[in-house]
């Protein structure tokens, strides 16, 4: 099978009454390809139409399909929650980390735990710094839920925690900052995409505090917070990425070649970029947000959270 072929299986698993033009739109391909793609589904035996009418058909995907589908899921997830929270201090007062702010009764972290437990993921690092024993208390109540300490977490970066994890992640993994607020199509479409490494971008939010992103040549070439130093603005980093094994190698040994001390994972993305094809995508209109200061907070409750409940991913 194909990535195609396999990118086609996934969507068909994610929504049975799905119609192929809304396949061909969202895997990127033509109708005709995707006619074709189907009826290779459907004679190999992965997937099985049902007829519910004449306009209408329903496609299950069968359990020889849901094996294919399982074998290319990336399976780890790894949150980086080791950061001081010091903008958020006028709210939490210190009490707890940002990654337990919680927005409709839900702690930031524990929600991203709960999408990512859902699409496909089974194992969840926690890398924690400041006010570790609230993640610890994750990981007593989740099975799946990892945590480490960076006990250089106050005067280290981000690639800091990541390089911590070193040991615990083998294989590709799921890369998220513990202060976001996302739709779980983000999750889906990572699980989705055939990109050994990609890097999730939205369109403009207007947020304030955004980390701007330039490509050239098919690859990540710089990622700033001034918009000024880019020649052209591709997109905005989301803050969840598929890193592979491969790239997380390079990333680390971009990190050990570091001297400044605030080295943070996106410096070691783009590093590794300059001899190395990191891959990316953007989804225009994502529903995401990053929770830095008050002000975040507020856009996330007047603008972001209406918008979620709409789509019926908060109550």
């Amino acid at each position: 099978m194909n990535s195609k072929e396999l990118k086609v299986l996934k969507i068909l698993h994610q929504e049975k009454n799905i119609s192929q033009r809304k396949i061909a739109e969202r895997a990127g391909v033509s109708l005709g390809t995707v006619n074709n793609i189907m009826s290779f589904l459907i004679e190999k035996d992965y997937v099985r139409a049902d007829k519910l009418d004449y306009r209408n058909t329903q496609y299950r995907v069968t359990e020889k399909g849901l094996q294919a589908i399982d074998k290319s899921l990336t399976k780890t997830g790894v949150i980086l929650a080791a950061g001081m929270g010091t903008r958020l201090q006028s709210i939490t007062r210190d009490m707890v980390p940002k990654g337990f702010l919680e927005v409709e009764g839900k702690g930031l972290v524990e929600r991203s735990i709960e999408k990512l437990l859902k699409n496909g993921i089974e194992k969840v690092i926690i890398v924690t710094g400041h006010l570790s024993h609230f993640y610890d208390s994750l990981a007593e109540k989740y099975k799946n839920v990892y945590t480490i300490w960076n006990e250089n977490y106050k005067d280290t970066g981000s690639m800091s925690s990541l390089a911590v994890a070193k040991d615990f992640i083998e294989n590709d993994f799921f890369l998220l900052e513990s202060d976001l607020i996302y739709e779980e199509r983000a999750l889906k479409e990572l699980q989705n995409t055939e990109l050994k490494d990609c890097v999730l971008m939205s369109g403009a939010t207007d947020s304030g505090d955004e980390v701007f992103i330039e490509v050239r040549n098919s690859n990540i070439y710089k990622m700033s917070k001034d918009r000024h130093s880019l020649n052209s603005i591709y997109g905005e980093l989301v803050g969840i990425n598929k890193i592979s094994r491969d790239l997380y190698d390079r990333m680390l040994l971009e990190y050990t070649k570091n001297t400044n001390p605030q080295y943070h994972y996106e410096y070691a993305i783009e590093d590794a970029a300059k001899n190395y094809i990191v891959g990316y995508l953007k989804i225009e209109d994502l529903l995401w947000a990053e929770i830095d200061d008050e002000n975040h907070l507020n856009r996330v409750k007047e603008k972001v959270v209406p918008s979620l409940r709409e789509k019926g991913e908060i109550l």
